[in-house]
């Protein structure tokens, strides 16, 4: 892709930039710390909403892992929010570990009602007021150039503003 061709579909993307409030919400890790969104203010995060069982989640998984070792941990973090019901304990527990100490796993409890995210894998990110800035569904082949546009935006002071 040209370089103005990529800052065409950079702007696309920024266009299409949601600015809507975030739900504040309270859910406990496997182990049963409990967290809230409100716990995260003044710093980048991505939510998503996955389930154990899902092929295009597993897919994605690494993407996601390697996309929150990149950037700095004071910064941005990365919520897992299962949508695996309670039976599925084990095998969120597994995927817990998988994930290690940098992303953080949570059960959903339905939130991804409240974030509009019908089915897994879906990504919201709020920014650092706690405005959701991005959401998506699936994950294509333009996704993660999508997810990388919109981090660089929130990240980096001097990146063009959405």
């Amino acid at each position: 892709m040209s370089e103005q061709a990529g800052q065409e579909h950079a702007q696309a993307i920024r266009a299409k930039m949601v600015r809507t409030p975030a739900p504040d919400f309270e859910l406990s890790t496997v182990t049963g710390k409990k967290f809230r969104l409100s716990d995260f203010k003044g710093r980048v995060v991505l939510l998503y909403f996955m389930t154990t069982w899902c092929t295009s989640c597993s897919k994605e998984q690494p993407y996601l892992l390697k996309l929150a070792e990149s950037r700095p941990k004071a910064a941005f973090d990365v919520l897992a929010v299962s949508m695996d019901q309670p039976s599925d304990q084990y095998r969120l527990a597994a995927q817990a570990r998988e994930f290690g100490n940098r992303i953080l796993v949570l059960r959903g409890e339905n939130l991804n009602r409240l974030y509009d995210i019908p089915a897994p894998p879906g990504i919201v990110i709020v920014n650092q007021e706690g405005v959701i800035r991005y959401r998506h569904m699936g994950f294509y082949d333009d996704t993660a150039a999508e997810i990388e546009v919109v981090l660089n935006d929130l990240l980096d002071p001097a990146s063009p503003a959405p």
